[in-house]
């Protein structure tokens, strides 16, 4: 069994943190978005989009995925690590660390696109949580007294989000990316 463990956790461990790195890059931005954008039609249209994705069953959301994306239209592929001809000597575990390692940036991209799929369908109910979390907190920063005197100052949107909403809003978020 212990055996068994070493084999597959290092692609187990790439295939979470690339499912981490979307679901960051996903839910942040569409968070600050409709959070700033509230009462909004696409507030609304991304907060439904946000149900319906958080309660699609993970298991029947990748069996679509695969029937759709990966067999019938085929922008991805269905399995393996790299595609058929490809091949990199293991020296971390690592697929994509072994890839770069080896020296070989075409290869590191062609497993990225093997983990697209995947890592997005792993993805999808957490960026849902994310977004849920960070959306509120957000509202909840963007109604104080602080982030009016900021933005009496004149600062920028762009300057009074990355400075003084999301460091303030991120507790949550923090939260339930640790916790997956």
């Amino acid at each position: 069994i212990a055996a068994g463990i070493r084999q597959v956790l290092p692609q187990t461990l790439q295939l979470v943190t690339v499912s981490l790195l979307i679901m960051v890059v996903i839910a942040v931005p569409t968070a600050v978005v409709s959070a700033f954008r509230r009462g909004r039609g696409s507030d609304a249209v991304v907060r439904a989009g946000v149900v319906v994705a958080s309660g699609l069953p993970a298991f029947w959301l990748a069996l679509v995925a695969q029937l759709l994306l990966a067999t019938d239209l085929q922008p991805f592929p269905i399995s393996g690590e790299f595609g058929p001809h490809v091949s990199v000597p293991a020296v971390t575990g690592l697929p994509l660390a072994d890839a770069l390692l080896a020296g070989s940036p075409a290869t590191f991209w062609d497993g990225l696109y093997h983990l697209i799929l995947p890592a997005t369908v792993l993805a999808l109910p957490f960026t849902a949580q994310l977004y849920r979390a960070l959306r509120t907190e957000i509202i909840k920063v963007t109604d104080t007294e602080f982030i009016d005197a900021a933005r009496a100052k004149g600062l920028t949107v762009t300057r009074l989000v990355t400075r003084h909403v999301l460091p303030n809003a991120g507790g949550p978020a923090i939260t339930i990316v640790g916790a997956t």
